[in-house]
């Protein structure tokens, strides 16, 4: 299969998926609710930040880099990402020129600190690179333009730095789950199977690789790191240490709630629900917002959620938020007392939360 095909899998899947709504549901997988992990929960109510939404399409990820939240936006047809400066309350900035020339970005995915810098990293899948952006030469030069730090050959969905030179990714992987790459290209093996589902054991391991997908998150200052899917309830949390990988814990609440056409069209049905649509991460906790919601009932708002859900980096549950408001993405500061979410109330909107665990 051309690479090409392959960078547009996840458009295809969801043009598949809604015209789907009509099929008629299969049985539900058996499932624990991720909310029963915890003891009790805490209603925080947010505090919406007085800050000009205008320049923001929708908010798909978040990255708090001291007192700027870079924002990465899906549908903002000039630029991929925005700067706003939590302190001030004032949106500062657009960034990362979306189209196809040598510094542009026309697809970029994912959105993660650089291990070594306070540099942020994106993955374009077009050009099959990470490119890295420095926030203090953002801030203080008009025409400053990103370098990357890896191209990638073959074929990959959303790699991320995990240490100095080594890389994980997803992608259409039918000999493992993850793959592992050196910047040198001497290391290159898959790690880790695909979920126990008994309800889709003869499933192609192609076609769980897209059901399965979700995002990375580094801890800040430390060697671990997670993946969360977002079909369904599964939580991983990994230690990287001299180029290997092993699993601290497995936190598999639940399945997605799928079908298989073909080997890369695999559309989840509309009543299923899906799980963790975004993390945040500090030195100590590990912060996971939970949707639990369906495409049957919300639509278009079926990966936004209210339950922030706190993991120490051992994966033991600590705290459960439950948000006044259904948000999209979420940051939390340095000192884990401040959250920042973006939500649709309907208009685009930036809240602060505070915590106390």
């Amino acid at each position: 299969m051309k690479i090409k095909i392959l960078k547009n899998i996840p458009i295809i899947i969801f043009i598949v998926l809604i015209s789907n709504l009509h099929i008629s549901c299969t049985k539900n997988n058996e499932e624990k609710s991720p909310l029963k992990a915890f003891r009790d929960s805490t209603l925080i109510q947010g505090n919406q930040l007085k800050i000009s939404s205008e320049h923001i399409g929708e908010a798909t990820y978040s990255l708090l880099i001291d007192s700027i939240l870079v924002i990465k936006d899906t549908k903002n047809t000039d630029y991929a990402f925005h700067l706003i400066n939590i302190n001030k309350k004032k949106y500062t900035k657009s960034f990362g020129k979306k189209g196809n020339g040598p510094k542009e970005l026309a697809h970029p995915m994912g959105l993660n600190k650089n291990i070594q810098s306070e540099n942020i990293n994106t993955y374009a899948s077009t050009k099959n690179k990470i490119f890295t952006y420095n926030v203090d030469s953002l801030l203080q030069k008009n025409d400053y333009k990103p370098y990357y730090i890896k191209k990638f050959m073959g074929e990959f969905l959303m790699p991320v730095q995990i240490q100095n030179g080594l890389f994980i990714t997803t992608g259409p992987f039918e000999k493992g789950r993850y793959r592992l790459t050196e910047s040198a290209q001497n290391l290159n093996k898959f790690i880790f199977d695909y979920p126990v589902d008994s309800e889709h054991e003869e499933a192609p391991n192609e076609s769980k690789s897209m059901v399965y997908q979700g995002r990375f998150k580094l801890q800040p200052e430390g060697k671990r790191f997670a993946f969360a899917t977002n079909r369904a309830g599964i939580l991983e949390i990994f230690q990287a240490n001299n180029g290997t990988i092993s699993k601290v814990i497995d936190q598999h609440f639940y399945n997605p709630d799928y079908k298989v056409q073909s080997k890369y069209s695999v559309p989840i049905y509309p009543n299923n629900k899906m799980g963790f649509t975004d993390m945040s991460a500090t030195k100590d906790y590990l912060y996971v917002l939970y949707s639990g919601r369906t495409i049957l009932k919300y639509r278009k708002k079926f990966l936004y959620g209210k339950h922030v859900l706190v993991f120490n980096w051992q994966g033991t549950p600590i705290k459960h938020y439950k948000l006044d408001k259904a948000v999209r993405c979420i940051s939390v500061n340095k000192t884990n007392s401040l959250l920042y979410a973006w939500a649709a109330l309907p208009e685009p909107a930036l809240l602060e939360y505070a915590f106390n665990h």
